[in-house]
């Protein structure tokens, strides 16, 4: 029944999305729900010109990351913050690290430029939950997208829009290095949560760095060799194996549970 629910329920929201309905919790920046219609977006005045701004900027010849860096200078606050401040429900109502410092990052930038959304149309269905009980969910190609065309007002013209499309083609972009870094997404930097890349090569020597050096709020200190963290590694899980695998460590588990054995026995006796 609860399967046949989950799919009842997804077939519904299809449906509707396909009927040009916005049917999301969460709006893009820049637009808020209609108060009088919930499935229809507006333009939020305040966000959407920080939006129009991000686009001069890229169009004037300056990149994401000097945009981000801009838009920090300017204490302007990134999407997903901005939403929390004004209320958003659906943000990130509270911060487990105290020591966060909200920023721009050069994906977001990217994001908003690459986003149809700006040019007035719904483009929804871009994933799909697999498993109603694990509530995974997969991204769909872009041909089973649902595409609805003047669904609520743009914020940016469709000229500029084509014109920061082309620039982006344009851009250099650097090949993919041959070997994957093994430490690729694990790493936190250890001040401010952010993730940590690899920031240079020195000597056939890889060092990461925390991302806040993207920004204004830089954390100082805050890069390790590759090579120390293999040998870090390497050094819990040798100790892990001794104190869980080895059998003098096991029989020694064993002696210390019998010995606490008897002197529970000793007690109620």
């Amino acid at each position: 029944y609860v399967e046949d629910l989950s799919y009842n329920v997804q077939r519904s929201l299809i449906v509707r999305k396909g009927q040009g309905l916005y049917v999301s919790s969460s709006c893009p920046y820049g637009y808020i729900k209609d108060p009088n219609n919930h499935n229809k977006l507006i333009i939020d005045p305040e966000a959407a010109e920080v939006v129009r701004k991000i686009y001069r900027l890229y169009l004037q010849g300056h990149g994401v990351h000097d945009i981000a860096k801009r838009l920090d200078a300017a204490k302007t606050l990134p999407p997903a913050e901005y939403k929390r401040q004004n209320g958003f429900p659906d943000f990130m109502l509270s911060r487990k690290n105290s020591r966060y410092a909200p920023t721009w990052h050069a994906a977001t930038v990217t994001r908003i430029l690459k986003d149809e959304t700006y040019l007035g149309h719904l483009l929804q269905f871009r994933s799909k939950t697999l498993d109603y009980k694990t509530k995974k969910r997969i991204d769909l190609p872009k041909e089973e997208w649902i595409r609805c065309e003047n669904t609520h007002e743009a914020i940016i013209r469709e000229e500029d829009f084509k014109r920061a499309e082309e620039i982006r083609k344009r851009r250099k972009h650097f090949p993919k290095a041959k070997n994957k870094n093994i430490f690729t997404g694990l790493l936190k930097c250890g001040q401010c949560g952010r993730s940590m890349i690899v920031s240079q090569v020195r000597n056939n020597h890889r060092y990461y760095r925390c991302t806040s050096s993207r920004t204004n709020h830089y954390c100082k200190k805050a890069i390790v060799e590759e090579g120390y963290l293999i040998d870090q590694v390497l050094k819990e899980l040798r100790q892990y194996a001794d104190s869980y695998i080895s059998a003098e460590a096991m029989a020694q588990k064993i002696k210390r549970v019998e010995s606490y054995e008897q002197e529970v026995k000793k007690k109620h006796r």
